[in-house]
């Protein structure tokens, strides 16, 4: 979710406040944390600071960021981009799973972007 400023004010730090706010109303037994992407980092930054049972990694984004040739706009337009630009991305999917993920696109803060490209 957004921080309350706005998605183009929003931080990793935002995310991983809402993540470990989730994790802590959870009241089970036992915790896994599970990220693609991202979320990855999400998942990895709450491990180091909840005790969690398990982490699941999927394409996370690293710890050190990612390379980024150019810097991002305030406002990452993901959502509602041309289908083929997904297809493009994910060259190993089917087509089930490349209209799946085409649907989840949402718009992304630059701020973060920018933040996570080294």
């Amino acid at each position: 979710m957004p921080a309350s400023a706005g998605i183009e004010a929003t931080t990793i730090k935002d995310y991983s406040a809402q993540v470990e706010t989730e994790i802590s109303k959870c009241d089970a037994s036992h915790v896994a944390v599970i990220g693609a992407s991202m979320g990855g980092l999400l998942a990895l930054l709450a491990a180091s600071s909840l005790r969690v049972d398990a982490t699941v990694l999927v394409n996370a984004v690293p710890p050190q960021g990612f390379a980024a040739a150019n810097t991002y706009p305030p406002l990452v337009k993901w959502a509602n981009q041309p289908l083929q630009s997904t297809a493009d991305a994910l060259p190993d999917c089917s087509d089930e799973i490349i209209k799946l993920a085409w649907k989840s696109w949402r718009d992304e803060s630059g701020a973060i972007m920018n933040a996570l490209a080294r």
